[in-house]
């Protein structure tokens, strides 16, 4: 139990630092980036295009964040084969599965903000400047 609750002190620490650096968090300024795809739209760019762009920016991120927990999760295999009964250390299902599983929840949490940008009106996010 010990673990568990310095586990969660580190994590809160952290998320404090994290805030004083990066105030604004992982996404951009929603302001600059409605104009950057207001642009876009205005030159002509499809609202798939938008779409696709939007949706690849959330995607990379946390694609990067599965990888970096895959191998996470490989360093501390034994470890977590002791917590998961049943599961072997070379068994790759819970593994890929957890990846395949938090990836689709990227995508449907990336189809917000996608949707969201894919109804910009250029007009307005350009006279906002």
């Amino acid at each position: 139990m010990v673990i568990c609750k310095a586990t969660i002190v580190i994590i809160i620490l952290q998320q404090d630092k994290l805030k004083k650096h990066c105030p604004t968090g992982v996404y951009p300024d929603r302001a600059a980036r409605t104009r950057e795809l207001g642009v876009r739209l205005a030159l002509g760019a499809d609202s798939g295009d938008i779409l696709w762009l939007v949706l690849r920016y959330g995607l990379s991120i946390g694609l990067a964040g599965v990888v970096l927990g895959a191998a996470g999760a490989m360093i501390v295999r034994q470890f977590l084969t002791r917590l998961l009964d049943g599961v072997s250390e070379s068994d790759p299902l819970p593994l890929v599965g957890a990846a395949v599983l938090l990836l689709l929840v990227i995508a449907a949490a990336s189809a917000i903000p996608a949707r969201r940008a894919m109804r910009i009106d250029p007009v307005q996010a350009l006279r906002s400047e």
